[in-house]
């Protein structure tokens, strides 16, 4: 990759790629990216002198060597078809990293954080981690943190790269990694790897990228990708027997109190400010990966009592009529049902809007996720469904929020606009102690709505 080159990436407004774009315009690399529309991270990019074209036009890509590409970008995009016509050289991230993280990171150790729940906030945890520790590391995280206000981080010399490894579109798979995680394998992604099988392979040789001399830390439920696996690993969870070992969970306000046991060793008590007990799970693989870097015990507990979550993950946006409105980008079933069990920690009684994310996910999950608002609905909160977000995906048969919606025997809201005046009406009778949005989606907007009259 030579300095004079320039790099057009197509789709650059998603949080992956603008965190790759803002980390080649630090190293010095030529940069401009192209996007639908404008958004905060296309706001951000400008700021920082990185040339962000809107919308998708074939002239985008004049002066570029390569297009690299966001998976949420067509086929048939324009800047991609003119990109074949002018022989330039273009590729996806799968096909990028090994020399994003391969070549321009080579000296770092890769630490990379996969699963299909939980991703973001153990990278974070991590690297809040290594940052209490003092280790110069860089940061590749799916949101906005605030510990480092932005996305990503890289520094000089940096001994360890933590990134979040996305899954989603096989690009975890060109991460040459000092230490993989694997936090939970679930039912997601159906509509690129086809089926469970394909993404469990998929999980399998994620972790063979392992370096000889690393390890791979493997949550419980995904502990069969053990079977066979010749090089180092570790299990961890809730369960006795396993490697690393969380028990005695407690909570008690916004705090989580656990103990931790390794291979037999009593790791003392650590303290966690954030709600569920999921978080606790997520903050195994970060103590896994300290423990391996041997970072001193005190200098974990401190980080971890002293976390902060990220955006969208159970924040507070403001108050509404006297309760909290809070925003979480939950939006796979099971991730919907820990974070809603996080909450009822504190929050008795909840107003729900739903945002379900894409098409063909919520195809793959609809009798899953109905459970879900059933259990949630009869525990005394109150469930109220938006249309499906469709990320670009064309609409599909018999895969609708208003089916959905009935099924589950909550209510259904045509549009914001529709949501709004129900929320406003329904809070007014002071029945419910937080109002929550959840979706990966543009539901993250709605409080502005709400806000706005």
């Amino acid at each position: 990759m030579q300095e004079a080159e320039k790099i057009h990436i197509v789709g650059i407004s998603g949080i992956g790629m603008s965190a790759i774009a803002k980390i080649l315009h630090q190293e010095g690399l030529k940069v401009s990216g192209s996007a639908e529309k404008e958004n905060d991270q296309t706001k951000l990019l400008t700021a920082l002198g990185i040339e962000v074209k809107i919308p998708h036009q074939k002239e985008n890509v004049l002066g570029a060597k390569t297009l690299l590409y966001s998976t949420a970008v067509k086929p048939d995009n324009v800047e991609l078809e003119e990109g074949r016509r002018l022989g330039l050289n273009i590729c996806n991230r799968r096909q990028f990293f090994p020399l994003f993280f391969g070549v321009l990171f080579k000296e770092a150790k890769k630490i990379a954080v996969s699963g299909t729940h939980g991703k973001t906030t153990t990278t974070t945890m991590i690297a809040k981690i290594f940052l209490e520790a003092k280790i110069e590391s860089n940061f590749l995280v799916g949101a906005m943190w605030d510990e480092i206000g932005s996305n990503e981080k890289v520094v000089e010399k940096a001994k360890a790269f933590i990134v979040e490894a996305d899954e989603s579109d096989g690009s975890f798979l060109g991460i040459p990694s000092f230490i993989t995680i694997v936090n939970n394998i679930d039912c997601d992604h159906l509509d690129f790897y086809k089926d469970m099988e394909a993404l469990k392979k998929a999980y399998r040789t994620f972790i063979e990228n392992t370096d000889e001399e690393g390890c791979s830390f493997l949550g419980e439920e995904a502990s069969f990708l053990r079977e066979g696996f010749k090089k180092k690993s570790i299990v961890y969870g809730f369960s006795k027997g396993l490697d690393l070992q969380a028990y005695n969970v407690k909570s008690e306000g916004m705090l989580q109190t656990f103990q931790a046991e390794f291979q037999g060793k009593d790791l003392g008590e650590f303290k966690l400010p954030v709600l569920g007990k999921h978080f606790v799970f997520n903050a195994l693989a970060a103590i896994a990966s300290a423990l391996f870097f041997k970072i001193p015990l005190e200098t974990v507990k401190k980080a971890l009592e002293n976390y902060r979550l990220p955006s969208r993950r159970m924040e507070v946006k403001g108050v509404l009529e006297g309760v909290p409105v809070i925003d979480d980008y939950a939006h796979h079933p099971l991730a919907v049902l820990k974070t809603y069990e996080g909450l009822k920690e504190v929050y008795q009684k909840m107003l729900i809007i739903f945002q379900p994310h894409r098409y063909s996910r919520t195809k793959e999950t609809q009798k899953d996720l109905i459970e879900v608002l059933k259990t949630m609905s009869s525990s005394g909160s109150k469930i109220i469904l938006l249309p499906i977000y469709s990320a670009g995906e064309k609409k599909m048969e018999n895969v609708s929020s208003e089916i959905i919606a009935e099924e589950a025997g909550v209510e259904y809201a045509l549009d914001f606009q529709a949501a709004k005046e129900r929320v406003k009406s329904i809070l007014k009778n002071k029945a419910y102690s937080a109002l929550v949005m959840m979706g990966a989606g543009d539901v993250t907007h709605f409080y502005s709505v709400l806000k706005g009259g």
